[in-house]
């Protein structure tokens, strides 16, 4: 006999709403007429699609059913309490869904399995290991650790990309503006007056600019879009390009190196054994050039080798990396060596980050300074030729 496919159900009654994951509409009728609930619509979920929750609003609800369970509470009371502290509302059917599978006596990550559409795997496996070991509150805390850093991680490669971007943007913006239509208005003044050089040219590229706008935007939305298309369809692809970017390729390997040895040594301190641990690692990440290394020092662990070995067979065999491992086997402290490491490279990308600072502000400053003066002495220069004469 084949088992019935379990669906997911937006129901709704007397002032309530909600899911249900059960494998007809009969049946969630059923189970909800058992709950008590009346007058009740049920509808399948992909029809009127609901919005997943923000990470955000995920990760609020992780501090908070940790909050509660660090206070003694018992899981179910946990949820139950936590139910009412949303903002969203798809959030707020997941937990009460969490919470009547929970009361049929399954455990929490069986009713998130339900819900992988929304919620990261590597979360979900997390929690099914602590609740299989007993560790519920560990497991719970390292994935808000985790979380917490890879939040630090981002906005601190923002902070590093986002004034550099906004400064080359408006210089392109006031460029483009003074060609298209400052600069004609100075051509229709001096007619076919001999201009200077380099005002020549200046006026030379204008023309181009404004008679061929239509297909140099266009030009520049195809590209924009290619890179979206290679970026959704063909993820390897586009990282291994974006790796071979200069300043860009040193900020993604200091936070992915970073983000691997913090995830890693998380998940060794909490008792994972090492394969499960790089199984959790390689489902948090996005990264496919990752998790195909994070993959092969998996396979050599499996054949039997050690973390050392493993890892040399990797690309992620840096001198300082490989000194913290071999260390660390001896010691017997993988979790500490890798969060060492993890450390380690948080200090670097803060650094690096802080050099890029530095140093592209003035040049930035520069160019955008030189593009503007050379704008302005090509508009200018024709006035000094015509008091000249005078």
């Amino acid at each position: 006999m084949t088992e019935q496919k379990v669906t997911r159900w937006r129901w709704k009654s007397a002032g309530q709403t909600g899911l249900i994951h059960t494998t007809s509409q009969l049946h969630a009728i059923r189970l909800l007429s058992e709950r008590g609930l009346s007058c009740i619509s049920v509808q399948r979920e992909h029809l009127i699609k609901t919005p997943k929750p923000a990470d955000k609003e995920w990760l609020q609800t992780i501090e908070q059913w940790l909050e509660l369970l660090e206070c003694g509470l018992p899981l179910p009371d946990a949820l139950k309490h936590s139910v009412n502290q949303h903002s969203s509302k798809a959030m707020t059917w997941l937990v009460n869904d969490c919470l009547a599978t929970i009361k049929l006596g399954r455990p929490l990550s069986s009713a998130l399995k339900q819900y992988s559409d929304w919620l990261p795997a590597a979360d979900i496996q997390t929690i099914e290991w602590a609740e299989s070991s007993g560790h519920l509150v560990s497991g719970l805390h390292n994935i808000l650790t985790l979380k917490q850093q890879q939040m630090a991680l981002k906005e601190q490669l923002t902070k590093a990309l986002r004034y550099p971007l906004i400064i080359a943007a408006f210089a392109c913006a006031v460029a483009l503006l003074m060609m298209t239509w400052v600069l004609p208005q100075f051509q229709k003044l001096f007619g076919n007056a001999n201009l200077p050089l380099l005002t020549q040219k200046v006026i030379a590229i204008s023309e181009f600019v404004s008679q061929h706008a239509v297909f140099i935007g266009s030009a520049f939305c195809l590209l924009y879009l290619s890179c979206r298309l290679i970026r959704h369809r063909f993820p390897a692809f586009w990282r291994h390009c974006t790796l071979k970017l200069p300043v860009y390729r040193q900020l993604v390997i200091g936070s992915r190196e970073q983000q691997i040895y913090y995830q890693l040594g998380l998940s060794l301190e909490a008792g994972i054994d090492a394969i499960h641990a790089l199984q959790l690692t390689t489902n948090n990440l996005s990264c496919p050039v990752y998790k195909s290394r994070l993959h092969l020092i998996s396979y050599h662990l499996e054949k039997g080798l050690g973390w050392s070995k493993a890892f040399r067979s990797s690309a992620l065999n840096t001198p300082k990396t490989m000194s913290f491992i071999q260390s660390a086997e001896k010691s017997g402290r993988m979790a500490q060596a890798f969060k060492q490491l993890a450390l380690y490279q948080q200090k670097q990308l803060t650094l690096y980050s802080e050099r890029i600072s530095s140093y592209s502000q003035p040049l930035l400053m520069l160019i955008l300074g030189g593009i503007i003066g050379t704008l302005l002495v090509a508009m200018y220069l024709p006035l000094f030729s015509l008091g000249e004469q005078f």
